[in-house]
């Protein structure tokens, strides 16, 4: 932003705003000169924040590691030369000795044996896993098949429940006039 000598403010940005007299009249003209008219023009200025632009939001920086991950990754490679480079060394020293060539050589086979072993016993794991996860599925499937079947057995003593009392309704209704005629047979045969 350029500076307007007709500006009203403080002018060392401290301020909040600050009003151009006329935006037009400070202009570069053609040659690169400051254009000033005679007359300053009337009206309003233009208002201006001061105030630095908020900074926008670095969409990449969602896609970048971040730094702690990166600092993590750092030291786990340094850990890693730093024990290779023992290995190495050790294995130089055992090589370097009486009988080290069948000493490496069992080193290095016991290590093969090691890592084939923990290779069986991450597949055996992720077979259990595997397992779990079917018998798991089953379960629930059988969960809300047994929900279904409940539901359903529900409803249906629901309406067994209600056909029994419009039938005892029903024959409640039908005994009430049948037990006023007997009433009325017996008050007559007492007359006699």
């Amino acid at each position: 932003m350029t500076h307007n000598p007709l500006a009203s403010g403080n002018g060392d940005g401290t301020g909040n705003l600050f009003v151009d007299a006329d935006p037009e009249r400070f202009s570069p003209g053609p040659g690169g000169r400051t254009a000033t008219a005679t007359r300053p023009r009337r009206g309003r200025g233009l208002v201006q924040r001061l105030d630095p632009p908020a900074p926008t939001p670095n969409a990449a920086r969602f896609t970048l590691p971040s730094k702690r991950l990166a600092r993590a990754r750092a030291t786990a490679h340094a850990r890693i030369r730093r024990a290779d480079m023992r290995a190495a060394a050790l294995l130089r020293r055992l090589a370097a000795r009486p009988y080290g060539a069948l000493a490496v050589f069992a080193a290095v086979a016991a290590m093969l044996l090691a890592l084939s072993w923990l290779g069986f016993a991450l597949r055996a794991t992720a077979a259990a896993h595997r397992k779990a996860v079917q018998r798991q599925d089953r379960t629930a499937a059988a969960l809300t098949a047994d929900h279904a079947r409940i539901g359903a057995l529900s409803a249906q003593l629901e309406q067994a429940t209600v056909a029994a009392e419009q039938a005892h309704a029903q024959a409640s209704a039908k005994q009430a006039p049948a037990a006023g005629q007997n009433s009325a047979r017996s008050r007559a045969g007492n007359k006699h």
